[in-house]
């Protein structure tokens, strides 16, 4: 697996991001509004259902990052791709792609067997 960033080739949206980021760099990333009747939607809802629909986002952007970590390195073992979609996603990169704070190797671990045990039942 890569020591550091620099050997990670960037993908086609990594590419936009840095180019949008560059061409408005005192933009901040913000959280948009949601709309008043999705507010409404989901405040009818139960907090297990509010955490099972955060669960599906959840599950859904990690195994999206580890298909595409896969698709850009098909010589890692499974392990590999796990061990780098954990370093992303636990932000052990910065805003400019340069990188960021150090992840201790016992974080990615502990971060790989949560993601591959049993999806938790939340109802």
């Amino acid at each position: 697996m890569p020591s550091n960033n620099s050997e990670i080739p960037l993908t086609p949206t990594d590419q936009i991001m840095r180019d949008l980021r560059a061409a408005q760099p005192d933009r901040k990333p913000c959280i948009e509004d949601l709309d008043p009747e999705m507010v409404k939607v989901l405040r009818a809802k139960t907090p297990a259902e509010r955490l099972a629909i955060a669960w599906g986002l959840w599950t859904f952007a990690r195994d999206t990052l580890r298909r595409t970590v896969a698709a850009q390195h098909p010589d890692w073992s499974e392990y590999e791709v796990h061990c780098e979609a954990a370093r992303r996603l636990l932000h052990d990169v910065s805003w400019d792609g340069s990188p960021g704070p150090s992840v201790q190797q016992s974080e990615i671990v502990s971060s790989v067997e949560q993601a591959t045990s049993p999806t938790p039942d939340v109802s």
